[in-house]
């Protein structure tokens, strides 16, 4: 698996999603550049893992956030969209967007129906909490 989960480590969620990335070009007209893969809730961080390549596809870890990290989250949603909104202690790059989040099976990728959002947002509230507490 892409990730490396850690000995120990058990996944919990996964969902397709997008990465905002730090605009670099200070030119207003364009959209904010986005990376597409998995987000991946497991019990101990939130780690972001780009998928490439359509027939062949490669994966790459480009965010790994420990829940310890973390100083305060937020789960929005619009209709059937959900964006999760983390921030993290210090740092210069603080903010972590993850758009258009939606649940998808483990082993076949597919889009599953997505989950309420308060079950969301219950599942990552029960994550931070019991790995701040350890």
């Amino acid at each position: 698996m892409a990730a490396a989960l850690r000995p120990n480590e058990r996944p919990m969620q996964i969902w397709r999603a997008g990465l905002e990335m730090p605009n670099r070009n200070f030119d207003d007209d364009q959209r904010t550049p986005m990376l597409n893969g998995l987000l991946l809730a497991t019990d101990q961080r939130l780690v972001f893992v780009e998928e490439k390549g359509f027939f062949s596809k490669t994966y790459t870890v480009r965010e790994n956030i420990e829940f310890g990290q973390i100083s305060h989250w937020q789960l929005h949603r619009f209709m059937r969209m959900k964006t999760l909104q983390v921030d993290l202690m210090g740092g210069h790059n603080g903010r972590k967007v993850f758009q258009n989040i939606y649940e998808v099976d483990p082993m076949t990728m597919k889009v599953l129906n997505p989950m309420p959002a308060e079950q969301v947002q219950g599942l990552l509230e029960t994550l931070i909490r019991n790995q701040v507490r350890k």
